[in-house]
């Protein structure tokens, strides 16, 4: 078998196998929590810790790209993660606010696994089949959400939260030692200057870079606008609201995380064919941002406008479905024109921007539905409305002139 062909099934499976633990336990302690305090914002701060310690990542290290293998560095943070939420077993009978400690460390290690996840496609994948294979590993990550959802179904309510905490240390190693049976193809930067890992130098860099790059600031700042504004308020609405307007069970409730894996599987899927038959990457990427935006904000508004549950779980699905795809559109951008070198400088940076402000997207979303009762439309309309403010600031530069003078895109810096 072709060793980049290999790679992809090894680290997809690895991806799939440990998104699929993770994403387990953080839906049963959701629903837990909510269960058990009843508090909109509480909610919102659990769900907000798989997303705020992104930010202590670009203060620990700014670029992952240098030093030892990617694969290593992969594996050796999902040893971490491994290691403290085996943690959690001796605390989760005993104090909330240990397991709030816990999950906040367990949180800064998944987001530093999926920064190194992303420095390594550029190193396990030949060149040719780079973007692709990149955008098929992080459909893994997604269907591993889907799947996730559907054991949630399956064990909420039947299996203690010690026993999934199990699994997913199950799932941990299973993935640790599927990682370890690939391998690099190419040559990674073992030296770095004594600047690149100091965190101003690298914020001044991040920001020089953008300034000057015009074509990568659109797909940099994109992902992590999109996560803030619709991932970041609808992880918290999809375990409160079908509880509070439907009146319906956690099981039943826990059929919204289904149908958005369902969709995020699919808007990957989709954007990973299209992408590979079409150059989407073209002059008219601000017309497919602005129209994919538009898109999303209207069916997400819908979806709290409409009273039959059917209908808004239809609509959540297919703004979910949207928003995958321009996510992806984002996030593949960003590996495609990062300058060589400074892939994980930019992506640890923008996805650092992206999780910690839609860990505090969750938990102000929370603390105001527990302060206006529960008003889902009024805020969502609120916060579509800013979103789309910014995403028309950042399409108005214009920002193919690179392209029209003809200058290669690897040559972007």
């Amino acid at each position: 078998m072709d060793i980049s062909l290999k790679n992809l099934f090894l680290l997809s499976s690895s991806t799939f196998i440990s998104s699929l633990g993770s994403i387990l336990l953080q839906i049963s302690l959701t629903f837990y929590f909510y269960e058990t305090t009843k508090s909109a914002l509480l909610t919102g701060i659990l769900v907000s810790l798989q997303w705020l310690p992104a930010l202590l990542i670009v203060f620990i290290r700014n670029n992952w790209e240098f030093g030892k293998s990617p694969l290593l560095k992969w594996k050796l943070s999902e040893i971490c993660a491994l290691t403290i939420t085996g943690l959690l077993i001796l605390f989760v009978d005993k104090s909330i606010y240990w397991v709030i400690a816990i999950l906040f460390v367990r949180g800064m290690f998944d987001q530093i696994v999926r920064v190194n996840r992303t420095v390594a496609c550029r190193y396990v994948f030949d060149n040719k089949k780079q973007q692709f294979y990149s955008s098929i590993l992080q459909s893994s990550y997604h269907i591993g959400i889907s799947v996730a959802a559907i054991f949630a179904i399956l064990f909420i309510g039947k299996l203690n939260l010690k026993g999934i905490i199990v699994i997913n240390l199950i799932t941990y190693i299973i993935s640790i030692f599927l990682i370890t049976l690939s391998r690099t193809l190419k040559d990674f930067p073992k030296i770095q200057s004594s600047d690149s890992n100091n965190i101003l130098f690298g914020i001044k860099d991040y920001f020089v870079i953008l300034k000057n790059n015009g074509i990568l600031r659109l797909y940099a700042l994109l992902f992590p606008i999109t996560a803030i504004f619709f991932q970041g308020t609808y992880s918290v609405l999809q375990t409160i609201y079908p509880l509070q307007k439907y009146h319906i069970s956690a099981n039943e409730s826990s059929m919204s995380y289904v149908v958005a894996g369902i969709a995020i599987i699919s808007g990957s899927v989709a954007f990973t064919y299209v992408s590979n038959k079409i150059d989407l990457y073209n002059g008219f990427s601000k017309l497919i941002v602005v129209t994919l935006s538009l898109l999303t904000v209207i069916t997400y508004v819908f979806s709290l406008a409409v009273s039959d549950k059917f209908q808004a779980l239809i609509l959540f699905m297919i703004m979910v479905f949207i928003f995958e795809i321009l996510w992806m559109y984002g996030y593949i951008g960003t590996v495609k024109y990062s300058p060589n070198g400074k892939l994980s400088l930019i992506y640890g940076i923008s996805f650092s921007i992206g999780c910690f402000g839609a860990g505090l997207m969750s938990m102000l979303l929370g603390f105001l539905l527990d302060l206006i009762s529960n008003q889902f439309l009024k805020l969502i309309l609120i916060s579509n409305i800013i979103y789309m403010v910014m995403i028309f600031l950042l399409c108005q530069k214009n920002i193919f002139i690179v392209k029209e003078l003809g200058v290669p895109n690897e040559k972007l810096d």
